[in-house]
């Protein structure tokens, strides 16, 4: 039975690193421990995972490796949701490494959710090097795709700069987020004084 295990732990490595060739060789593989649902310490398995780096990643998918799979051939559906896990898991443990890895993956394939997360890592230095151009960047570009928390998130780090222009950009930010749905745009709008345009608008329509 045990020579059984090992084989098929053998050959699931073995598809795992077939697809090296094929992908961003900017983290190298390494072992990545993948517990499935339950109890602590239950039926932990090391695997070699391609392009994972260095960190202790926990899923609770019943078919995590079919993920993981999906995402190291570029699926981006598949990193993002790597990605959402990942900072999930982070938040307890404060590692953010493997959290940058899959939202980088899926940032850079298109994925506004991803992008607004990638934004967060940069503005916070969590899992990257703190760089506010680069958050801006990302924000921005899940911006354009309609993410709320994007349009919140820039629209704060606008205003925070205290350039006229910047602000005017900013409250504009901020009012689309809230538009979209975002209480906290609103909220943010309310404090600077700034009534929010929905708002507004239907004061306009009942008078």
């Amino acid at each position: 039975m045990r020579r059984i295990v090992l084989g098929v732990g053998a050959m699931i490595a073995a598809v795992l690193l077939g697809y090296v060739g094929l992908h961003d060789h900017r983290v190298k593989p390494t072992s990545v421990r993948v517990a499935p649902a339950g109890p602590a310490g239950e039926a932990d398995t090391t695997l070699i995972i391609v392009n994972a780096p260095p960190s202790v990643v926990h899923f609770d998918s019943e078919q995590p490796l079919e993920l993981l799979a999906a995402a190291n051939r570029g699926d981006v559906p598949s990193q993002a949701t790597l990605c959402l896990r990942a900072m999930d898991a982070s938040a307890a443990s404060d590692d953010f490494a493997t959290a940058a890895h899959w939202c980088s993956l899926a940032a850079d394939g298109g994925n506004a959710d991803s992008q607004a997360r990638y934004g967060r890592l940069f503005q916070t230095g969590k899992g990257v090097a703190q760089d506010l151009e680069q958050a801006a960047v990302w924000y921005e570009k899940a911006a354009q795709q309609q993410n709320n928390y994007a349009m919140y998130m820039l629209g704060r780090m606008l205003i925070e700069k205290d350039d006229a222009t910047d602000v005017a950009r900013g409250s504009v930010m901020l009012q689309r987020a809230a538009a979209l749905g975002n209480s906290n745009a609103r909220i943010a709008l309310e404090r600077l004084g700034i009534e929010p345009e929905g708002r507004r608008n239907q004061q306009l329509l009942t008078r």
